[in-house]
């Protein structure tokens, strides 16, 4: 039985989404074990009292 041409353009973008959300688990999960987030985190914090002693 031959694959339809729109239920194969639709399983492609299944795929892509479902290996879209796949990998931006992973990266996220990845930042948050190797505890990048809470340098981030630091790094947004003294920025913004950087900015601030600015203006002042």
């Amino acid at each position: 039985m031959p694959l339809d041409v729109t239920t194969f353009i639709l399983t492609i973008i299944f795929a892509f989404v479902l290996f879209s959300f796949v990998l931006v688990w992973v990266v996220r999960s990845a930042i948050h074990s190797s505890g990048l987030m809470e340098k981030i985190e630091k790094l947004e914090e003294d920025l913004a009292d950087l900015k601030k002693s600015q203006r002042d």
